[in-house]
Order: structure tokens, then C-alpha cells, then sequence
């Protein structure tokens, strides 16, 4: 889809660059993907030769980043990640914590977006059985994502698995803290997406 928006000027947004490993024998796609980051000329010309898209040559205006700084400023995206020093083994009591909390965070859930809803029930925020998959690992998780790939679950609406993973967050360092210092009383955290 970016090759053929790379052919239309007159189309706004911004998209993401993604190569199959396969995309051309004679250069790895990594070479691809390298030559748009560090493109010094009109991305979008660039993205039409990989592409090979025909046609007339675009006009350097509203264009990309390189021709319009002004407008398309490029920033840094701060990623959220989990302390990769934290204890990964878990006590069977953490194990029936981490239920809880999740549990909690489903009921929370479906107050939020269902109250009272006669066809929907907690099962449809998140199944017992993936909860039960995510509390014996919650301590694998390091992402929204990584919490679908463990539970097999999907985002029952935007933001869940974030709320959810900001739990697990708090619940792991909560946990952490409680081995290093010997605490007994867990913080509470209740965030609903919005």
C-alpha cells in the first residue's frame, strides 16, 4: 500500500515501511528499508523506484518530511518497557495475585464498556482459561502485545491491553520490590482506557 500511496500526490498520512524477507533477490530488504531511512532526496520519489511505480515526477510539495520539514516533523517515539532485571520466578502465591489482578482488570473492563449488557459477559473481555495462561507467566510480560501472544487473546477495545499491561507492570515491580525490601501490601492501580 505505500508504493501505490507513493504514487498519488495528492494523498495525506503517514505509513510504515514494511519488506518481505524475499521482496528481491539482487538486494536484501534491509537495504530497502535503510535507503528510505537515510534517503537524501523526496521519499516518496525514493519509494516509487523501489516499488516501481510509472509515472510523472512528483512535485516537492507536501510530499514528505525531507521536502516539507516544516510541516511533517519527524520525532522520537519513547517506548514503555518493563526493567529487564526483574525476578522471573514466581511463587504460587504471585501466581494467585497476578489472578486476581487480572481478574479485577477483566470485571473493571466490562463495567467500563458493557454494564448491564445481557449478551456480553466477562467472558468476551477475556476468557478464564487465557487468564489463567497469562497469571502462571504474567512475569514474561513486557508489552500490550507479548500479553496476547501469552494469553491467545485478542483487544476486547482500544486500550485494554495497554490498562491491562500497566497492571502487570505495577503488580511485577510491586512483587519485586516486596523480595528486595519484604513489603506486604500491593499498590493499587486503576486506569480505564478511554
Amino acid at each position: 500500500r505505500l508504493g501505490r500511496a507513493a504514487q498519488k500526490q495528492d494523498l495525506q498520512g503517514e505509513g510504515i515501511l514494511l519488506l518481505r524477507k524475499a521482496f528481491d533477490s539482487s538486494k536484501a530488504p534491509d537495504e530497502y528499508l535503510r535507503g528510505y531511512i537515510n534517503a537524501t532526496g523526496c521519499r516518496r520519489k525514493y519509494l516509487n523506484e523501489v516499488f516501481g511505480n510509472k509515472g510523472k515526477a512528483t512535485a516537492p510539495a507536501h510530499c514528505c518530511d525531507l521536502c516539507e520539514p516544516e510541516i511533517h516533523q519527524v520525532s522520537d517515539t519513547v517506548v514503555d518497557t518493563v526493567s529487564k532485571k526483574r525476578y522471573l520466578i514466581r511463587t504460587p502465591e504471585d501466581v494467585e495475585e497476578a489472578r486476581k489482578v487480572i481478574h479485577d482488570w477483566r470485571g473493571m473492563i466490562y463495567e467500563y464498556h458493557a454494564p448491564g449488557h445481557r449478551t456480553f459477559t466477562r467472558q468476551y473481555v477475556m476468557l478464564d482459561a487465557a487468564i489463567t495462561r497469562l497469571s502462571k507467566n504474567f512475569a514474561k510480560v513486557d508489552s500490550p502485545e507479548s500479553i496476547a501472544i501469552i494469553a491467545h487473546c485478542q483487544e476486547f477495545a482500544p486500550g485494554c491491553l495497554q490498562s491491562l499491561y500497566d497492571e502487570i507492570v505495577v503488580l511485577n515491580e510491586w512483587i519485586d520490590t516486596k523480595k528486595s525490601f519484604r513489603m506486604s501490601e500491593r499498590p493499587k492501580q486503576r486506569k480505564v482506557p478511554k
